[in-house]
């Protein structure tokens, strides 16, 4: 018989979305817990019976199956096993959520594993979670070359219409006098040089932006309205999920272990605290993305 107290080693880890399926014996759908009338506990409810088991000993709920020896025996009626009520102590259910949500013992623990992984700050990391910060998800580099040469093009395309028609108005008037031509000419220098300095602040805006990058809600419209064939950002726990999963551990070791030898003792340090972290990822065989719950458990109502 098993002892309470007999082992050697307690191990906690992580619990993927299948895992905590795999505990529970239905999903809970319903907030509510008994019917108010009948003090029974609601169906597909936080105190379900079909889910949690019976809470009278060896009786389903609707009472067609009574007594011990139906032990085992699913109701067919109301889909309630008969056992005994003790069951209801151990039994779990589990939640579906529509979106994912963020565990706060990751998110705000000291330091924070989230922050560690994804190499935020606590404060941007809060920032994001409770949506007052847009971050960057994914990036398409090729959408980026491509939009970058696409304002190239547009602006010597530009600039040569506009030189041609500097052109043709000199040639056009006439009698001009030279001070007067030399003085379109220097407007059209200025022009230009406010046309390459627009060009320049643009694709500084695309080479930039850049993964984890986090985003004001104005700057991230702006951007989205410009670039949105370039990126992707969003925000809350279902951002933070989506960059998680797209996290490779391996690649990710590789180069925490070239930072730990950067002459910057701050970056050394930085690195290896995070170096940790992945360590003890790999070494467990959980995922990043588990720390943020997709499926939430439901514990025991008794």
């Amino acid at each position: 018989m098993f002892e309470v107290n007999d082992f050697d080693v307690v191990r906690i880890s992580l619990a993927s979305p299948e895992q905590i399926r795999s505990w529970s014996y239905g999903e809970v759908t319903k907030p509510e817990t008994i019917n108010y009338r009948t003090l029974k506990p609601e169906r597909d409810g936080l105190f379900c019976e079909r889910i949690f088991g019976p809470t009278k000993d060896f009786e389903c709920f609707c009472g067609k199956y009574k007594r011990i020896r139906y032990k085992g025996v699913i109701c067919d009626k109301c889909g309630v096993e008969v056992a005994q009520s003790k069951v209801r102590r151990e039994r779990m259910g589990h939640i579906e959520l529509v979106c994912p949500v963020s565990h706060t013992w990751f998110a705000r623990g000291v330091p924070s594993r989230l922050g560690l992984l994804l190499d935020l700050s606590p404060r941007n990391l809060e920032r994001v979670l409770y949506f007052s910060h847009y971050i960057i998800t994914t990036i398409d580099e090729e959408a980026r070359r491509e939009t970058i040469r696409q304002l190239s093009e547009k602006h010597s395309l530009e600039i040569e219409e506009r030189q041609g028609a500097l052109e043709a108005k000199i040639a056009g008037e006439g009698q001009v006098s030279v001070e007067e031509v030399n003085q379109l000419r220097r407007d059209w220098e200025e022009e230009k040089a406010q046309l390459k300095e627009q060009l320049h602040t643009e694709i500084e805006q695309l080479e930039d932006l850049r993964l984890r990058m986090l985003l004001v809600e104005n700057q991230y419209q702006e951007l989205k309205e410009k670039y949105g064939q370039v990126f992707e950002a969003g925000m809350g726990a279902e951002a933070i999920y989506q960059i998680t999963k797209g996290i490779n551990l391996n690649e990710l070791r590789n180069e925490l272990l070239q930072e730990t030898r950067s002459k910057s003792g701050q970056r050394r340090k930085k690195a290896s605290k995070q170096l940790q972290a992945v360590e003890a990822f790999r070494r467990s065989g959980s995922k990043p993305e588990w720390m943020i719950l997709t499926v939430l458990p439901v514990l025991p109502p008794e």
